[in-house]
């Protein structure tokens, strides 16, 4: 196995060791009676005697002072014992809001993790990042406010993009070169620096609740006063970055972060110094911008090619941009092209090297999707499956 691939597989049971941990204190924690550790090892030799085929080549579990000691195997375990047989069940995921999506949600975790553990091969570390990906999804689906915060979720879909990337499962996105006209705000912000400032349509594709320009490719990040509002303090700062016309904001979020960074180390002189002058924002140019969740990342074939190319980038890596075909089925765009087109209807189908369909104005070639239920692949492959032509209707 070349050494690329089994570290990506050693970092997938890394990481979803961190969110087994995590999923079952947190519902430990949450669940009736007590909720200390020594509760939980207590609970554990109980179910042991109960159903010691579920439980069986269980670790020593004496002298475990810390939930970070706990092994995985174990973590999953108790999660998804449904507990019919005890004598006081206490059905973990079955007393959540959303049981049926939790239980996949764990369940996809612990194919991962397995999958991991056990790759050998290019092949089997690949199907590993594969799992990972679909296991984030499912997170998504079972704890997107709950458990997990939408920063964690956005930590986790970073991290499976960049395992598909290294096992060579997906083409990575090229960073495009800056063209001028287009500009986004970078300044050091003391307040909300982890916020993620995005290109796409709108004030859908920035993470920030206001943003201080309209403009389709514009976001930012602003060094500000506090004050009694949230993001209207008078700006201390302001630094102008280009946006590249294939950028998407996960790039963009990393280039403003090293940025602010910089921008704040240099600010807070000034501000000890006394030097600096606030101004005032003008909120008559603020719009709202909502917290990204699932819903609000689907868009439409009827809609422009431009806002679809721009939709896009904005959604990239999380929530990730989505259309339901004319079959139902959902589908993740992860790289796209907007191109002319002469009129056709959208929806249609004119090429499929690449797969080029037609929307209400141009026409969007779809270069990298994720179709429902199934790994990444470009455009080109996703067509030759459903065995489009030119002319069908997507």
């Amino acid at each position: 196995m070349p050494d690329e691939t089994l570290q990506v597989a050693f970092e997938i049971k890394t990481a979803c060791d961190e969110i087994s941990r995590k999923l079952l204190r947190w519902h430990w924690e949450r669940k009736p009676g007590a909720h200390s550790l020594n509760a939980l090892l207590e609970h554990i030799a109980q179910r042991q005697q109960e159903n010691p085929e579920y439980y069986e080549r269980m670790p020593d579990l004496s002298g475990r002072t810390s939930w970070s000691q706990l092994d995985t195997t174990l973590w999953m375990r108790v999660l998804l014992d449904p507990e019919k047989d005890a004598a006081h069940p206490l059905d973990l995921l079955g007393n959540t809001e959303h049981p049926g999506a939790a239980r996949r949600a764990c369940n996809a975790v612990r194919t991962a993790r397995n999958e991991a553990a056990h790759a050998s091969d290019r092949t089997a570390g690949t199907q590993a990042a594969i799992l990972f990906n679909e296991a984030v999804e499912a997170l998504e689906e079972g704890y997107a406010g709950t458990a997990l915060r939408t920063s964690e979720l956005e930590q986790y879909y970073r991290q499976a993009e960049a395992f598909l990337d290294r096992c060579g499962a997906r083409k990575p996105v090229a960073r495009a070169s800056q063209p001028e006209g287009q500009e986004t705000r970078s300044t050091g912000k003391a307040r909300n620096a982890s916020q993620r400032s995005g290109s796409g349509s709108g004030a859908a594709a920035s993470r920030r609740p206001r943003s201080g320009s309209a403009s389709r490719t514009a976001g930012s990040r602003n060094g500000m006063q506090m004050d009694e509002g949230l993001d209207t303090g008078d700006v201390l700062v302001c630094e102008k970055m280009a946006i590249g016309p294939e950028e998407t904001s996960g790039e963009l979020f990393d280039r403003v972060t090293a940025v602010g960074a910089r921008v704040l180390c240099e600010t807070i002189p000034q501000i000890v110094a006394g030097t600096l002058r606030p101004q005032p924002q003008d909120h008559t140019h603020a719009t709202l911008a909502p917290m990204l969740d699932k819903e609000l990342a689907e868009f439409r074939l009827t809609d422009s090619a431009a806002h679809i190319h721009d939709w896009v980038r904005g959604m990239n890596p999380w929530p990730m941009a989505w259309f339901t075909t004319s079959g139902g089925k959902k589908v993740k765009v992860t790289e796209c092209r907007a191109v002319p087109s002469h009129g056709e209807a959208p929806g249609t189908v004119l090429a499929t090297r690449p797969l080029t369909v037609a929307c209400a104005e141009g026409a969007i070639q779809l270069l990298h999707v994720v179709p429902q239920g199934k790994k990444p692949m470009d455009g080109t492959s996703f067509a030759a499956g459903l065995r489009l032509k030119a002319g069908d209707c997507l």
